[in-house]
């Protein structure tokens, strides 16, 4: 049974996926989260406005579930935020947020929780290995340094030994930021503090949540004994033009963070366009023609950040 009944003597918890075309990794998702070995949950499906039939196969495919759909994609952390209500409504005490292209280990939510009757009112994420490749890190968290003011330590474990993370930093260690696959966070701090930007679209917005919580004396942690598996492509798997969708926000949503966050002034972002100061000349000309390259997509990013564009500008719906 996947929803269960929740007991106050534990932290009731609402898991939250979300699903963009991509109905069979969301269900392999749900088959490993009913092998958790922590029962008080419920699982909340949003379709986000998918192009197939992934709402039906959802439905059919996992009957006991709530599955909703959104009339429109409006991005990752706007069909989190509609599944949030569901932790208002139900009286949850916790929210954890799942990218749908995840395994999680039996323990992975246990662990969660276990850091969270410690540190109560933290941001608190997982481990992420990579898939077939068990021993090595994929995400381990972003290290909190002194100069984390000016600069991001991203993800210094990305293909280093899970063990020497563990040995390293124990059971958990205080980071800049987790990462936004799997995160959990309690409902208290969504109630005092507010809840991650929408108008990141994709990419960023859990970086910039924790560092905006960081101010408001939210720590963010992880938790190493909390181990996920990402397979990392989720929706843009299925088109290599759809790759230019998150190629855009990435860099867009980067450089606007390193803006916001780093110190970055806002004219050295045109800095990283990629090749010539003709891209830039195509994008203010408007040559469609030029939209065929993935370096069109990396130059606009850097002047819509220039230009603090915000939200969706393009949509991935188009590049299906």
């Amino acid at each position: 049974m996947i929803q269960r009944d929740h007991h106050r003597d534990e932290p009731f918890v609402i898991i939250s996926l979300l699903n963009w075309n991509n109905y069979e990794d969301t269900i392999h998702c749900v088959q490993s989260l009913r092998k958790l070995q922590y029962t008080n949950y419920r699982i909340i499906i949003r379709d986000n406005a998918s192009l197939n039939d992934s709402y039906d196969q959802l439905k059919n495919s996992l009957p006991e579930l709530k599955i909703y759909r959104s009339q429109a994609n409006n991005g990752y952390a706007d069909g989190h935020f509609q599944n949030y209500q569901e932790v208002k409504n139900q009286n949850a005490d916790l929210f954890w947020i799942l990218n749908s292209d995840l395994e999680v280990d039996p323990l992975a939510l246990t662990e969660l929780v276990n850091a969270y009757k410690t540190k109560h009112n933290a941001i608190l994420g997982s481990v992420s290995l990579i898939p077939g490749k068990e021993d090595l890190v994929d995400f381990g968290g972003a290290e909190l340094t002194t100069n984390s003011n000016k600069t991001l330590t991203y993800n210094s474990w990305k293909n280093r030994s899970y063990k020497d993370l563990r040995l390293k930093h124990g059971d958990l260690y205080e980071v800049e930021s987790v990462e936004g696959s799997s995160m959990l966070i309690p409902r208290a701090v969504i109630d005092e503090f507010g809840f991650l930007y929408t108008d990141y679209f994709m990419y960023g917005e859990e970086t910039d949540y924790c560092y905006r919580m960081r101010k408001n004396g939210i720590s963010s942690f992880a938790v190493t004994g909390s181990i996920v598996h990402h397979h990392n492509q989720g929706s843009f798997k299925f088109s290599e033009n759809l790759k230019k969708v998150p190629a855009y926000y990435r860099r867009r949503n980067a450089l606007r963070f390193s803006i916001e966050h780093l110190g970055m002034k806002k004219v050295e972002s045109l800095s990283y366009l990629n090749g010539t100061i003709a891209n830039l000349k195509t994008i203010l000309k408007g040559v469609l023609r030029s939209k065929k390259d993935m370096n069109y997509y990396y130059a606009l990013a850097c002047w819509h950040a220039f230009l603090s564009k915000k939200g969706k500008t393009i949509a991935p719906e188009k590049f299906n």
